[in-house]
């Protein structure tokens, strides 16, 4: 329209209506042009709103799931980080975090083996210490009874020894004197 009304403006330059044609087309190109700019900085409010919801959505993500990790419970934090990731699949922070939690579970996973290790380690010790008690005080019964049974063994021979030298008297007293001799 306003090319054609440029074509009417070089014909007729003094036509009136022509001018205010003119006029109302560029009032018309220009409530059109202000109607794009207000659409334009309303989506461009709605993005950066939108935004902002994103970042508050990963925040919110990030401290609940830094929370988990910081009570121990990797397996749910790791959870709530992978919604996160649903949000904003390529946000830095959200791909820190899980690294921060991957590593925090590796070190309690690291201290947790340590511990069971010095645990079983502890109990082996513990078991060998009971064992060699228990070998000692078997050795040093074994020992006792040996004690005992020489003790008893010389006891015996010493009675023994005791009653032929009795018997041997008896006949050195009726001058049996080869029989005392046997019984020396």
């Amino acid at each position: 329209a306003s090319d054609q009304l440029a074509f009417v403006v070089v014909i007729d330059p003094s036509n009136a209506e022509a001018s205010e044609l003119q006029r109302q087309i560029r009032e018309a190109q220009e409530r059109k042009r202000q109607e794009e700019l207000d659409l334009r900085r309303k989506k461009e409010e709605e993005e950066q709103q939108r935004q902002a919801s994103v970042r508050a959505a990963i925040r919110k993500h990030i401290e609940r799931s830094s929370g988990l990790a910081a009570d121990g419970n990797y397996s749910e934090a790791l959870r709530v980080i992978t919604r996160a990731y649903v949000v904003d699949p390529l946000s830095e922070e959200v791909r820190a975090c899980e690294q921060r939690i991957l590593e925090a579970q590796e070190r309690a996973y690291r201290a947790a083996e340590e511990e069971r290790r010095a645990a079983e380690q502890a109990a082996n010790q513990e078991r060998e210490e009971e064992l060699r008690r228990a070998t000692e005080a078997e050795r040093e019964r074994l020992l006792a009874e040996q004690s005992a049974a020489i003790e008893r063994e010389k006891k015996l021979n010493k009675e023994t020894i005791a009653k032929h030298l009795g018997r041997a008297e008896e006949f050195i007293a009726s001058q049996k004197f080869h029989d005392a001799l046997a019984e020396v």
